[in-house]
């Protein structure tokens, strides 16, 4: 199951789980939010939205809430050292779930984002990376789906970061959003839709291990 880590927001589906304090933003590595009661009929927080602020710089004996990310250490140099915001997700239920992920310009920055996943291939028992979406928001922003299903989930980080290092000092907003229905159902949000997504079913023949998109990019 997915921890609330240093640096970390989570988003979590589960029984009886609450969003820890007020005013979301990201200078709270430790931000909790509940997106549900892990069934498929409950009550739901439809979205949360929060600014992100890559240019800040975190006050005298706190943590930074970004971490900076190298996903392509040899393939690309403005790939390197990127300032990235990290997410969780945890689920507690065994009814399958679908999110969009979504940054936007927060009025003032146009900024270029991408969207990364961090996995363990259980096959290789290694980290690797995959990134999700690039440009398939507004602009330069980024905008992709999760499909999850199946209990607990472990060893896959979702990360929102500056697509190169020209863009480690921008503003701009992020959004979930829980969909429900068909839409929401698993063909609905995957391959029935055209935004790059990743699934994971935890008793699926990958067990537990992501499915992606062909357009993940």
């Amino acid at each position: 199951m997915f921890k609330a880590l240093r640096r970390k927001a989570v988003i979590a589906v589960g029984i009886g789980l609450l969003a820890a304090g007020t005013g979301l933003h990201a200078a709270s590595p430790y931000t909790k939010w509940s997106l549900g009661d892990g069934t498929a009929t409950g009550k739901w927080w439809w979205s949360h939205e929060q600014s992100l602020d890559f240019s800040a710089v975190a006050p005298p004996g706190h943590s930074d809430p970004y971490e900076v990310i190298s996903p392509e250490t040899t393939t690309d140099p403005l790939k390197k050292n990127l300032r990235a915001y990290s997410i969780n997700y945890s689920h507690n239920g065994t009814a399958g779930h679908c999110f969009e992920l979504e940054t936007f310009s927060d009025g003032n920055t146009n900024a270029d984002t991408r969207f990364w996943i961090h996995y363990i291939d259980r096959n290789s028992q290694t980290f690797k990376w995959k990134s999700l979406d690039n440009n398939t928001g507004t602009g330069n922003f980024s905008k992709a789906r999760l499909y999850t299903k199946g209990g607990e989930v472990w060893g896959t980080d979702i990360y929102i970061s500056a697509a190169n290092g020209n863009h480690n000092n921008v503003q701009f907003k992020f959004k979930v959003r829980r969909i429900d229905g068909t839409a929401g159902s698993e063909s609905g949000c995957t391959t029935g839709q055209t935004l790059p997504w990743m699934k994971i079913i935890t008793a699926g023949p990958d067990g537990g291990m992501p499915v992606f998109s062909s357009n993940a990019n």
